[in-house]
């Protein structure tokens, strides 16, 4: 006697229904849960690579990540924060949909020693192109309010003394980067570890993509709104045209009437 396996007709339509979840999601077509809102990325002007001042304004409309370093820092910025910005400006750089719509930041926490020279030639060695990645740096006063008020992201500035050298400073500084929207506000601030080069251009790429889709949503509402207004003027002529017309008409019909019964007056008197 043979046995046969029955297959269940619902076990494809699961892997048809996954295998669909799946190519959705790679494409965008399952909306992500939308970044947190922090708070407003605080006011600054400071002095960049080229020796140019630069405001918040500067980057307004644009969505900026940003991270804090220091060109005389051993380990962390060499070996994670910078390589990691240069990762995300080599993928923005090759998204069409990103250019000029996207900015990167560093800010020096070490101004004493950070002019705009040296930030330039560090920003060289790192590939840094001036026109997307900008370095700034401002006062010390500057900068710890930057930190510890504004991004709220802290520092600890020290001084340590080595056994067989003389003072050296040891600056504690944040490992965090910072994601700005196109509104000024912050929606992400992940310890650099957390996230890779290639996650943040995909929050980046959604900040972008949202800012688009509002001004479009925008524009098609306006455009509605004065479609509307104009469907209700034209109903409001028609209904006008129709309705004069038929007093105009009514009112001619009385005039004729009227001189019918004069008419019939004027024969009765010549009679």
């Amino acid at each position: 006697m043979e046995h046969r396996t029955e297959k269940s007709p619902v076990l494809p339509w699961i892997t048809v229904l996954v295998i669909s979840l799946g190519l959705l999601t790679a494409c965008g077509g399952v909306n992500a849960t939308p970044l947190p809102v922090y708070w407003n990325a605080p006011a600054f002007t400071l002095t960049d690579q080229d020796g140019q001042r630069v405001s918040t304004s500067d980057f307004a409309g644009r969505v900026w990540l940003v991270n804090f370093i220091y060109t005389a820092c051993p380990d962390e910025c060499p070996l994670e924060l910078m390589p990691k910005m240069r990762k995300v400006q080599e993928l923005v750089k090759a998204d069409a949909r990103l250019a000029g719509k996207v900015q990167l930041v560093s800010i020096s926490v070490d101004p004493d020693t950070d002019t705009p020279s040296v930030l330039k030639a560090y920003g060289k060695a790192f590939d840094a192109d001036p026109t997307l990645w900008r370095f700034l740096v401002g006062t010390e006063q500057e900068t710890a309010d930057l930190l510890e008020n504004g991004f709220k992201v802290g520092l600890t500035q020290g001084h340590s003394d080595e056994a067989s050298s003389e003072e050296h400073s040891e600056i504690n500084h944040p490992l965090r980067f910072v994601l700005v929207d196109a509104a000024g506000r912050i929606r992400g601030i992940p310890p650099s570890s957390d996230m890779t080069a290639e996650q943040f251009v995909e929050d980046m790429r959604r900040l972008v993509g949202r800012r688009i889709e509002s001004g479009d949503g925008e524009r098609s509402e306006s455009g509605e709104r004065r479609a509307e207004i104009g469907d209700r003027r034209a109903e409001t002529g028609e209904r006008r045209r129709p309705e004069s017309g038929e007093r105009r008409a009514e009112s001619g019909e009385r005039r004729a009437e009227s001189g019918e019964r004069r008419s019939g007056i004027g024969d009765r008197r010549c009679g």
